[in-house]
């Protein structure tokens, strides 16, 4: 690791320690068997809200309080996983989209609308049937809404890119990492009735 990463990282975590929040991103076990639906669907990859003092469960529980009794085979007298014994994640992202990179958004080249929200990169599916991830997501703070902000990484079932990372430039455009295609994309807000454009 570089030391400018390590810097960064660094500083990161001081603005974190500020907020007394840390949000980390939860890839959980992959479900490798597809006996049914429910198996690719299950455990989701999670975004948590980290508190000092909480348990989020893992690994014998996952999204919201969902007790794992494939992995857990422990007999209880109660569900270990329900609340306020465990914590629920905050999102929960389709199974296999593979979250790595996160940025909270607070510049000024996006509308207004997009300030405060999480950008998170999908790297995308590498062992799921109908393929999943390989793209950017917006989060709304303020109501956890999710929604598409940059695609085109999977076209049909071929994959042009995987996005990895995010970063905020200092002139409120995006730095996207694509470890598949090798480059760095710049994504930045055209004008005021335009689309972002990569």
């Amino acid at each position: 690791m570089s030391n400018r990463r390590i810097k960064i990282v660094l500083v990161v975590l001081f603005v974190i320690a500020i907020i007394a929040s840390m949000y980390t991103l939860l890839g959980l076990r992959p479900a490798l068997k597809f006996d049914s639906i429910d198996e690719i669907n299950l455990p989701p990859d999670e975004i948590n809200l980290v508190e000092e003092g909480k348990d989020y469960g893992w690994p014998i529980c996952f999204g919201k309080n969902i007790h794992d009794t494939d992995f857990d085979k422990n007999v209880y007298v109660q569900n270990p996983c329900m609340e306020p014994l465990k914590m629920p994640s905050l999102i929960d992202i389709q199974a296999h989209s593979a979250p790595l990179g996160l940025a909270f958004y607070y510049g000024d080249n996006f509308p207004q609308e997009y300030r405060g929200d999480l950008f998170v990169a999908l790297h995308g599916s590498w062992n799921r049937r109908e393929p999943t991830g390989y793209k950017i997501i917006s989060i709304d703070m303020n109501d956890l809404t999710v929604r598409d902000f940059a695609t085109g990484w999977l076209q049909d079932s071929n994959v042009l890119g995987r996005p990895v990372d995010i970063i905020v430039a200092e002139d409120g455009s995006l730095f996207v990492s694509d470890d598949n295609a090798g480059k760095i994309y710049r994504i930045s807000y055209q004008d005021k009735d335009g689309p972002v454009g990569i």
